[in-house]
């Protein structure tokens, strides 16, 4: 649920069009006219309402290009300049993405190279009676030490509420 309603997004895009590049901190400007803070609309403007942003998912090419110029353009205390990044992605593709969606599309990378890395495939090889060797893949977390195994539950289990036969477990 937004707290926009269209007529304010009408008065944001109006403004920011006409009027946007005559004032140094347009945002301020136009927190004194409507009801929300700089920050609300700075948020709605550059993720929601800009007529420039492309909507819709990235390319399997744009994704790529973003992986690749974090890595080359990273500060070294770990800063991503998102801003440079949609400034260099709408000059190679043509397409103005907002930063929150090139954030994300980063983030998620990471997460499934993280998950990838986590569950990478561990090779085992053994010498059956034939003395052939025989090679077994399985799928174990590399972090052997950090695999917790679910907690299994008892049936004199009470979770202690004042109520616990609506919480007992069924088996």
């Amino acid at each position: 649920m937004t707290i926009f309603d269209p007529k304010t997004d009408a008065v944001i895009i109006q403004f920011m069009l006409e009027e946007g590049r005559k004032h140094k901190k347009p945002f301020s400007e136009l927190s004194k006219k409507i009801k929300f803070s700089t920050k609300q609309i700075c948020h709605r403007w550059n993720e929601q309402v800009d007529p420039r942003i492309e909507r819709g998912p990235l390319s399997d090419k744009e994704k790529e290009f973003i992986n690749q110029w974090v890595k080359e353009n990273r500060k070294s205390d770990g800063k991503i300049r998102w801003t440079r990044c949609q400034n260099d992605l709408k000059l190679i593709f043509n397409k103005l993405r907002s930063t929150n969606k090139i954030k994300n599309a980063w983030s998620s990378e990471q997460k499934r190279l993280a998950r990838k890395e986590y569950m990478s495939p561990i090779t085992t090889s053994f010498n059956n009676d034939d003395n052939h060797k025989v090679g077994i893949t399985e799928i174990t977390p590399v972090f052997t030490s950090m695999a917790v195994f679910p907690p299994t539950l008892q049936t004199n289990f009470h979770p202690g509420f004042k109520q616990p036969d609506k919480m007992r477990p069924v088996f």
